[in-house]
């Protein structure tokens, strides 16, 4: 049974949807954000014990969000041709590191035991940018469809992203960077992906079908739940 922890846990700086996310072994990190029309530019984490600590401002708020090692690790988009991607650890010590091949917005997120990938996005949408245990960008073999917002989850060994503007398409990268397609989505849009450690699970829907497409940690598609 799941139980809620906490009706005392401090509130965020800013009320706000769309900020990256990430974890490292002792602090969740939340960056960025909407609010309104309006970009969020706070950070902040929260640790074991729900203690609240505000980070350094972002320049943009434009923000996606990862985990690899001991790092949790962000891509903030400032401008078509500026990018800032950094790192924060256990400590919430901050690290910059190179930014992504290609600058783009709206990335999808995940990440498998060796790598942050961060893939897809707007105007260039088959790109993909992974960082090592040490913040080292590598690159990995390009999403098979062009895809705005893909949704990213985390399976086993296996980095997947899955739909983005309108594609039935999933696929995932394992800790070598190969890239392995998978049995099409049931719908052609996505609402939310999530994974345990032994399934992915993806809400999809279209005109006439709203799903749960679930996929083991062979990658292999086991059922449709709608």
């Amino acid at each position: 049974m799941l139980r809620k922890t906490s009706d005392n846990a401090p509130d965020m700086f800013n009320a706000s949807s769309r900020r990256g996310a990430g974890i490292t072994e002792t602090h969740a990190i939340l960056a960025g954000g909407q609010a309104g029309s309006g970009r969020v530019k706070n950070a902040e984490a929260y640790n074991t014990d729900l203690i609240h600590t505000e980070l350094e401002q972002l320049n943009a708020g434009y923000t996606t969000g990862s985990f690899v090692g001991q790092y949790a690790i962000f891509a903030d988009y400032v401008s078509s041709s500026a990018m800032d991607v950094f790192a924060y650890n256990d400590n919430l010590v901050k690290t910059t590191t190179s930014a992504f091949s290609k600058i783009r917005t709206n990335c999808g997120s995940s990440c498998n035991p060796n790598y942050a990938i961060f893939a897809g996005g707007s105007s260039s949408g088959t790109y993909v940018d992974a960082y090592d245990t040490d913040l080292v960008l590598h690159s990995a073999p390009n999403l098979s469809v062009s895809r705005d917002a893909p949704k990213g989850a985390d399976l086993g060994n296996y980095a997947i992203f899955g739909a983005g503007s309108g594609q039935r398409t999933i696929e995932a990268y394992d800790g070598s960077l190969t890239r392995t397609s998978m049995t099409n989505l049931s719908g052609y849009y996505a609402d939310g992906a999530c994974s345990t450690k032994e399934y992915a699970f993806y809400a999809t829907m279209n005109a006439s079908l709203n799903a749960i497409d679930v996929y083991d940690s062979e990658l292999v598609k086991q059922t449709t739940l709608s």
